[in-house]
């Protein structure tokens, strides 16, 4: 996080930087969830944008709008996740409106991070469990490097599970791929 421009809070996501001491450069969302002394802390600390919970967009994609209109290119995302497949989906969209609209996104929770591959490289340790999941139809041309199952200029399909959880074996991993947007998922114990 060292490394990030901007820190947004997106409602009951604040509870988890809260825990961990994170101060956000915004706390943004209809603040249905959050819990409210962290809410209060924060108003005194961050600026805070609530809205109607009468919206057409979900809280994460307000955060990414004022994120494109204030220039922010670089955005971690804390968010509970609420273990609700709806709100999932919806996570998974606004990471493709973000890679569309030229941004950086990263959504964290406690145990995962999500992110749009790029030609990436990660040093993680061995253990750890890595999904590559394929947005577009077809992702193509994916090698990667310090997997226990290693792919080699290799498809992957958007309607096939091929790519969930894959594990490390080193602590350096390497992923490319040609064409496509591939989602990947690194699951650990904590991740913040």
């Amino acid at each position: 996080m060292d490394n990030c421009e901007t820190i947004l809070g997106i409602d009951s996501g604040t509870d988890i930087l809260y825990k961990s001491q994170i101060l956000p450069n915004l706390i943004i969302g209809d603040m249905d969830s959050i819990n409210s002394e962290v809410l209060e802390y924060y108003k005194k600390k961050t600026d805070v944008k609530i809205y109607s919970s009468k919206k057409n967009e979900t809280d994460t994609e307000l955060g990414l709008k004022w994120c494109i209109e204030n220039n922010k290119k670089d955005i971690i995302i804390f968010n509970a996740m609420q273990n609700r497949l709806d709100h999932i989906q919806g996570l998974i969209a606004n990471l493709i409106f973000a890679h569309k609209h030229g941004l950086n996104l990263k959504i964290i929770n406690k145990n995962q991070k999500i992110f749009i591959a790029k030609n990436t490289k990660l040093f993680i340790e061995k253990g750890v469990n890595i999904s590559l999941i394929p947005l577009t139809e077809v992702v193509e041309g994916i090698t990667t490097e310090g997997l226990e199952y290693p792919l080699k200029n290799e498809n992957l399909y958007f309607y096939h599970s091929r790519g969930i959880s894959n594990v490390t074996v080193k602590n350096e991993i390497k992923i490319t791929h040609r064409n496509g947007l591939l989602m990947l998922i690194i699951s650990e114990k904590d991740v913040i």
